[in-house]
Order: structure tokens, then C-alpha cells, then sequence
């Protein structure tokens, strides 16, 4: 047989930038719905969720979630190819997997370190909630990381469950650098079943930002949790560096129903400087995942704060399950570093000694610094009184022998180095080798 024709070098080059080209093209015609990707991303067909093995923050890429960023043909391979997710591969159409691929380059691009602002949680879901009843408050914040103000467009509502959801918020047009501004979500469905929608946040960059929410309108007996003490805040306060602060909340079931606590997750900024803790001396039992709380039921959820560096640090507590998940709590602490120790005197001199230190009742001086002279005065004085000391003895002596009868002292010899002296020199002894009348 022939050997089979070989290209040319430049017809293949033209046939694989054609396949790029339409495999990137496809990609891009696919990727225009981040908004229903968001809802996707909580609220699959078959009842099925995409947190349920990526988690409610998609931007911590579990399970390398992010390789299908504006990826529909990764995000296809695995689901062709990963075991766990190859019942999702009937479920979902083209359109959807692109959709999903859309909404993950969003969350991708809002979580570059580049950048200019940082938004948190990354996703909400507010569990079952009474028809025509108001589920508590979840907020969402928005930070300025830049050195620029920003210009923002008014975060909106977007999906089809939007009618449910009820938005505030007290971010303006301007967001000025280092600012913060916060939106605050309610859902009130007025039908029964599953809804999604999303939040959508513009002029932060080119691309919108877009965070995700969940609700399922309910007809039967519900479990309705809160938290307690009922602050928007859990403030850990001022820590020192490499210190630890535990601060607990109580989680209680006002509804009708039994309620099981779902998995917790800590999402936001700082959410590394803060970890679930045992709970101390709690009344009630520690709350975890799958915890039952029948109506009036309480638990402690406990957390601590440390960081090894200094800085504000702040994150978002959030629950997931079937009842009505309590509002997520926001967590913010400060880590201080310890104070310098004081810097020494600019002149070397030693510090004045305040009045009473060193037991001296205010008299006592302090030593010399090194290097530093010593008064000539003090000098003198203190050889004088050295001289006084020495010679007290031979004064008492001699004024005894003034009053006495003089005899003879006793003398101890003393060997003589010098020539031509006598080998022995007369030298008094001390005062015991004196005559008893001296001596007295």
C-alpha cells in the first residue's frame, strides 16, 4: 500500500487554528448566561446541587471547580469522565453546562487577587420558608480593596425567583477606596417549590459580578432557626498576635418542626483567622452538622479568633439545610502586634529615678552610667572618710596611753629587705599583743 499523504506543514497549522478557533468559539457562544449558571450552580434539575461537593463558596475551587471557568468542554469532560458526577451528564444540555462555565469565570474573576474589591458570601440559600412568611436577613458585603473610588451600579435582582426575594441595601453610586457598603436579603415566596435567583453588582470591573440565591416556598409545619443573641455582628474584638478569643452564639428552633442543622460554612475575607471551637461550659449541646432541635430547642455554636499577623479580619458564618436557615452572622475581629519595648535615651544618660525608687525613700542615686567620670569631689570625700576608718583605731590607742601608765608595746619582728638595716624591725602587733594596761 502507498504510504498514506502527509500534509504540508502549513495546511496542518491552518487546520488545528481552525479547530481552536471553533472549539473557542463555541465556547464563547455558549457562555452568556452567568446569571442562570449562578442559579444552576444551587439548584440543578433532579433536585440535585452543585454545593453538595463543591461547597456553597465556589471561589475556594474544591475538587479544581475553577478549571471549568468559561470552560463548557472541561466542565463536559468531567462529566464524562468523573464517576460522581456522570448521573448529571443526562440532565444537563449544552446550554446549561456553558451557562455553569459562564457563572464560574464570574466567580473566577471576582476572586483574582487583582481584583478591586472583594464581595461576601459567594452564595446564599435560605432554606424552606412559610408561605407568606419573611425569612431573616442574609447580607451580603462589599469592600473596596483598591486605592480608587469605584463606581457602582445598583445591585438588582435577576432569575426567575426574583419575585420572591426582597433587596436593601446602602451602597451608593461611588464607593469611595476602603469603603464598605452591604446588601441585605429577605425571601418571602408566595408559591410552593424550589426557586433561585441571583444578585447582580455592575462597574466593579467589565464583567458583572454575580452571587447566587436559593429558597423553597413551604405549605407543611416547618422549622424555623435564629440565632441568639440576635447582633448582625459577632465581634471578637482586639486580640494580640498569636493569641486566641472564643466567642459563642446559641442556635434555637422557633418553628413547629423539627430542624436539623445542615452544613456550616466560613466564607469571606478572613474567613482563615476563625475556627469552629468546643464549646465551655455551654448549657445547651454543641451545634453541629445533622444536630436535631425540636421546637424550642437550642444549641452553642462556638468559634474562635487568632491570626499570626495583624490586621481586621472579617468572614461570614452561614448554615444550609431544609428549615429556615438563620441569617448568616458576620464575624470580624482585630489582631494586634505587641507593643515595641521603649527605645533607650537619645543622649545615653540614665533615666531620673522618680522619687522613692530603690528603697532609698528618695535619696537613692542611680550608678554611673559606663563611660561616665565620677565628681572629683566624691572622689576626695570618699578617701578622706577611708583615712578617718583606718586611723580610728591608732587614735583610740593613742589617747589610752595618755591616760595610762605608759609601758613598753610588744613588737612582732619584722624581716628587713634593705641593706645595712637590722634584720629585725620593731613593728606593733595588733591590739591583743598589747600590755594589759595598754589595752584597757
Amino acid at each position: 500500500m502507498p504510504p498514506a499523504a502527509v500534509l504540508p506543514a502549513s495546511r496542518r497549522l491552518r487546520n488545528g487554528l481552525a479547530g481552536a478557533l471553533a472549539a473557542a468559539a463555541c465556547n464563547v457562544a455558549l457562555a452568556q448566561d452567568a446569571v442562570r449558571g449562578a442559579q444552576l450552580y444551587l439548584q440543578l434539575p433532579g433536585a440535585a446541587s452543585c454545593v453538595s461537593c463543591h461547597g456553597p463558596d465556589p471561589s475556594q475551587g474544591r475538587n479544581n471547580l475553577l478549571r471549568a471557568a468559561d470552560q463548557p468542554s472541561a466542565l463536559q469532560r468531567a462529566l464524562g469522565t468523573v464517576g460522581v458526577m456522570g448521573y448529571l451528564k443526562p440532565l444537563l444540555a449544552d446550554a446549561d453546562v456553558a451557562d455553569l462555565a459562564a457563572y464560574l469565570g464570574a466567580v473566577a474573576a471576582a476572586a483574582s487577587p487583582a481584583a478591586p474589591a472583594v464581595l461576601w458570601p459567594v452564595t446564599i440559600e435560605f432554606g424552606g420558608v412559610a408561605l407568606g412568611a419573611v425569612s431573616p436577613v442574609h447580607t451580603l458585603s462589599l469592600r473596596n480593596v483598591s486605592g480608587t473610588s469605584l463606581a457602582l451600579g445598583a445591585p438588582q435582582l435577576a432569575g426567575v425567583g426574583a419575585a420572591g426575594l426582597l433587596l436593601d441595601t446602602d451602597c451608593a453610586a461611588t464607593l469611595p477606596a476602603g469603603a464598605e457598603c452591604r446588601v441585605r436579603l429577605r425571601a418571602q415566596p408566595a408559591a410552593a417549590g424550589p426557586a433561585a435567583a441571583a444578585v447582580v453588582v455592575t462597574g466593579i470591573t467589565p464583567r458583572p459580578w454575580v452571587v447566587p440565591l436559593s429558597y423553597a416556598g413551604r405549605s407543611e409545619p416547618l422549622g424555623v432557626l435564629a440565632v441568639e443573641p440576635p447582633d448582625a455582628v459577632l465581634d471578637f474584638g482586639r486580640t494580640p498576635v498569636g493569641a486566641s478569643t472564643v466567642r459563642s452564639v446559641r442556635i434555637v428552633n422557633r418553628g413547629t418542626a423539627e430542624a436539623a442543622l445542615g452544613v456550616t460554612a466560613l466564607t469571606g475575607p478572613g474567613r482563615d483567622a476563625f475556627r469552629f471551637a468546643a464549646a465551655q461550659g455551654a448549657a445547651t449541646p454543641a451545634c453541629g452538622t445533622g444536630t436535631l432541635l425540636a421546637p424550642g430547642a437550642a444549641c452553642t455554636a462556638t468559634l474562635s479568633f487568632a491570626s499570626g499577623a495583624a490586621g481586621r479580619f472579617d468572614a461570614y458564618l452561614q448554615w444550609r439545610g431544609d428549615a429556615t436557615q438563620p441569617g448568616g452572622l458576620l464575624l470580624a475581629g482585630e489582631a494586634e502586634a505587641a507593643a515595641p519595648p521603649a527605645a533607650p535615651s537619645a543622649t545615653g544618660a540614665p533615666a531620673e529615678a522618680a522619687p522613692g525608687d530603690g528603697g532609698g525613700a528618695g535619696c537613692a542615686a542611680a550608678p554611673p552610667a559606663r563611660g561616665q567620670r565620677l565628681d572629683p569631689t566624691l572622689s576626695v570625700a570618699a578617701a578622706i572618710a577611708l583615712l578617718c576608718l583606718m586611723s580610728r583605731g591608732a587614735v583610740t590607742r593613742l589617747s589610752r596611753r595618755f591616760h595610762g601608765a605608759f609601758t613598753e608595746p610588744a613588737y612582732r619582728p619584722v624581716a628587713s629587705a634593705v641593706p645595712g638595716m637590722p634584720a629585725a624591725l620593731p613593728f606593733p602587733s595588733s591590739r591583743k599583743d598589747l600590755p594589759d594596761e595598754q589595752a584597757r
